[in-house]
Formats: structure tokens, C-alpha cells, sequence
């Protein structure tokens, strides 16, 4: 009988498998936390901002938003069974002045982590300055990174939109915008969108997550910001039996 248990015993082992699981969100809502998981990472991209208004004439052209910001946070304790709430950007919109800035993305109250937006781009009458990216507000400290700033308008050009921090890259920050919006970070960051070029050319809207909004020329249609984003990484271990 005992060899028979040492013969069995021989043939069966356990195993585990760590496997990496991810979840993207581009809405706000809720996340259940799956029995098991204890501990997770939160990626946030805010959004863009919109760019500013033009004026009347050529040589009142509006300046491009700023891009979003990215922040990361590891190993933020979570319960299983627990639903956690979550926030994703909406990207700035046109207003009849300065653009409106990109909405924050963050995880529950944004007290963990949180991706500022970017900033609106100004209008012809508060002189056509691009929104400055930077990465104050966000959270994390030393977890969030920039998206370029927007452009300054000139006659007959729009200011670009900066583009959309990402989470690799050198610094990580996206690039500033010109007249053509700023280039994105990868992963996830997107280009800000083009500022109008002639006479009375509407800016390109921000083109992927967190893009800032092209400047217009003279009272064309404003570029508007890009939404934010959301990634959620956790890691599931699988257990088996092998005869």
C-alpha cells in the first residue's frame, strides 16, 4: 500500500501560472475586483484641451490647448468583491473665449492617482496663447508626466495642440505643438490636433487620447480636446493538478 501512495503521489503535482490580466477603459463607471485580487496598478490620460477662439480678421487666430497628463500608481490595495468608482476625461470643448480645459481622469476620489487635463488654448483677445503642459495637480508624486503645451497663434496660422502624455518614452511628456500639434508619447498618448493655416481654416480636434485642440484662424471652428483614458493591471495565478 505504501508504495502504491509513493507511486500516486510521484504522478500528481500542482502548478501555478501568474498571468497578467488588463482592463482599458475610455467611460467612467465601476470596476468589481475579482476574487483573489489584492493588490493592482491604475493608469490614468487626461484630457486635452480645446483651443482658443479667433477674432474677426487673419491676424487674430486662436492659440492651441495643452495635452493631457499621465499618471501611474502601483500596488494600490484593493478588496475582492469590492466595486471601486472611476472617472475618465472628457475632452475641452470650444467656448466663445479661451478654451475649456480637458476633464481629470482618476480612481475613486482622486486622492491615489489622478491625470490632470490639459489646459485651453487662448483666444485672439487674451492673445492667442497656447496651453502650457505641465504636471502640476496630479498624483502620484513622481508617477505623472506632462502633455505638451499648445502653440501660440500667429496671422493666418492657428496654434497646434500638444500632444498626449504616454507611458514610455523619454521623460515620458509629450511634445509641444507649432502650427502642426504636437507629436504623442507612446502608448496611448495621442497628437494634438493641427492649427487652421490660411485664411479663416478651422484647427484639427486633438487625434487620440489626451491630444490638445488645434488653434483656428480668424472665427473658424476651434479643435477640440481629445478624451482621456484609463488602464487597470492586475495579476491572476492559476492553479492546477498534472497526472
Amino acid at each position: 500500500m505504501r508504495k502504491i501512495f509513493i507511486i500516486l503521489f510521484t504522478l500528481i503535482y500542482c502548478f501555478s501560472i501568474a498571468q497578467s490580466n488588463t482592463e482599458t477603459k475610455t467611460a467612467s463607471g465601476s470596476w468589481l475586483c475579482p476574487w483573489g485580487i489584492t493588490l493592482i496598478t491604475v493608469e490614468c490620460w487626461g484630457g486635452g484641451g480645446a483651443a482658443g477662439k479667433g477674432g474677426s480678421s487673419n491676424s487674430q487666430p486662436g492659440g492651441g490647448g495643452a495635452g493631457g497628463q499621465y499618471a501611474i500608481k502601483t500596488a494600490i490595495a484593493v478588496t475582492p468583491g469590492t466595486s471601486y468608482a472611476f472617472v475618465v476625461a472628457a475632452g475641452g470643448t470650444a467656448t466663445t473665449g479661451d478654451g475649456n480645459p480637458g476633464g481629470d481622469t482618476y480612481w475613486g476620489d482622486g486622492s491615489v492617482v489622478i491625470a490632470k487635463g490639459g489646459v485651453g488654448g487662448k483666444s485672439y483677445a487674451n492673445g492667442y496663447g497656447g496651453g502650457a503642459g505641465s504636471t502640476t495637480g496630479g498624483l502620484p508624486v513622481g508617477g505623472v508626466y506632462a502633455g505638451g503645451s499648445g502653440a501660440n497663434g500667429a496671422t493666418g496660422i492657428g496654434g497646434g495642440g500638444g500632444g498626449g502624455a504616454g507611458s514610455t518614452g523619454t521623460g515620458n511628456s509629450a511634445t509641444n505643438g507649432s502650427a502642426t500639434g504636437g507629436a504623442a508619447k507612446t502608448e496611448y498618448g495621442g497628437k494634438g490636433g493641427d492649427g487652421g493655416t490660411g485664411t479663416g481654416k478651422a484647427g484639427s480636434p486633438g487625434e487620440a487620447y489626451g491630444g490638445g485642440g488645434g488653434g483656428p484662424t480668424k472665427a473658424a471652428t476651434v479643435g477640440a480636446g481629445y478624451a482621456g483614458f484609463m488602464r487597470i493591471t492586475y495579476t491572476v495565478v492559476d492553479i492546477g493538478i498534472v497526472y
